[in-house]
C-alpha cells in the first residue's frame, strides 16, 4: 500500500471512543439499500427520516475496515452513502463549502473511493472522484492531488499529473511527508513524460493528454475504456467466451473484443484476471 493510500484511510480515528465498534460485512447491494433511505443533510451527524441520525465518519470508518479487507464494492457502497450524506448543498459557496466539516467529509471520502476505483482498474471512475474532490478543496486538498495525479499516471497523462503536482506544493503548511510524497510522484510523472518524449519526440506535447489511438500504446488497457455497440450483434459465441464489437471511448476506434468469464479464465489457465483480446477493424 502506497504512502498516501494510509493518508487517504485518513488522518482522523475518533470515531468510536469509548465505545467498541464492531464491523457486519454484508454484500454491496445490501448495504446500499439499507443506507439509501437516509436524508442527506450538512453535518457529520445527520437527522434523517424517523429521528435516525447518520454518523457520516463512521460510514468513512466502515469503509476503510471494508477497504482493507479488500471488499472494494463494500467499501464503495459506505463510502457512495457517506459521499451522499455530506455533500455541500448547492447554494454554499466553494469558499464556505470548503471549510465546513461535512465538506471536508465529503472531500475526505471522494478520495476514498476514488481509491476504490482505481484498485479494480476503474481510471474514468476514480478521474471523476479525484476531479471533484481537487476542485471542492479549491486545489488545496494534498490528498485529493495525490489520488488525482495517481490516477492521470495511470492513464499515461503525464503533462497534466504534472501540473497538478505543482499547483499541489504550493499549498501552504505542507508536512515533510507531504512534500516528500508529492516530490515523489512529481519524479515519477516526469520519467513517465522522459520516457514518451523518447518513444515519439514529435507528439510530447499532445500525447501526455489525449491519445490518438490506443492501438500501439504500452499502458495496460481496460475492458472499461470500451463502450458496447448494442445496435451489433454479437460476431461469435463459444462455450466459455463471446466476440463483440465495442469502440474505445476516447479515440472512437471500433474493436472485436473476445470476452472469456473470469472463472472460467481462472480454471482454464490457472490466471486471476480476465483474457480479453483486441482485433481493430
Amino acid at each position: 500500500m502506497d504512502i498516501l493510500t494510509l493518508l487517504s484511510l485518513e488522518r482522523s480515528s475518533s470515531v468510536g471512543k469509548g465505545r467498541p465498534i464492531s464491523y457486519y460485512t454484508p454484500s454491496a447491494p445490501t448495504i446500499m439499500a439499507t443506507l439509501n433511505h437516509h436524508e442527506v443533510g450538512n453535518e457529520e451527524e445527520v437527522v434523517g427520516g424517523d429521528d435516525e441520525v447518520v454518523d457520516v465518519d463512521d460510514l468513512r470508518q466502515r469503509g476503510n475496515h471494508e477497504f482493507q479487507q479488500g471488499n472494494l464494492s463494500n467499501a464503495i457502497a459506505f463510502y457512495t452513502s457517506a459521499i451522499d450524506h455530506s455533500k455541500p448543498p448547492p447554494t454554499t459557496t466553494t469558499r464556505t463549502a470548503t471549510n465546513s466539516s461535512s465538506s471536508s467529509s465529503y472531500i475526505v471520502n471522494l478520495c476514498n473511493r476514488s481509491a476504490c476505483h482505481y484498485q479494480l482498474e476503474d481510471y474514468e471512475q476514480a478521474l471523476d472522484d479525484a476531479q471533484m474532490a481537487w476542485i471542492t478543496s479549491q486545489q488545496s486538498n494534498v490528498k485529493a492531488a495525490y489520488r488525482l495525479t495517481k490516477t492521470y499516471l495511470a492513464l499515461q497523462q503525464s503533462m497534466t499529473a504534472i501540473e497538478v503536482i505543482k499547483t499541489a506544493l504550493t499549498v501552504p503548511d505542507l508536512s515533510d511527508m507531504e512534500i516528500t510524497t508529492l516530490k515523489d510522484l512529481l519524479q515519477q510523472a516526469t520519467n513517465l513524460q522522459q520516457q514518451e518524449q523518447q518513444q515519439d519526440p514529435s507528439s510530447s506535447s499532445t500525447t501526455a493528454v489525449m491519445e490518438l489511438s490506443i492501438k500501439n500504446v504500452t499502458r495496460p488497457i481496460s475492458i472499461r475504456e470500451f463502450n458496447k455497440e448494442s445496435s451489433k450483434k454479437a460476431l461469435g459465441v463459444g462455450n466459455f467466451s463471446e466476440i463483440i464489437i465495442v469502440t474505445h471511448k476516447i479515440t472512437k476506434e471500433t474493436f472485436a473484443l473476445k470476452i472469456l468469464e473470469k472463472k472460467q479464465a481462472t480454471d482454464l489457465a490457472k490466471r486471476q484476471h480476465v483474457s480479453v483480446s483486441l482485433s481493430g477493424f
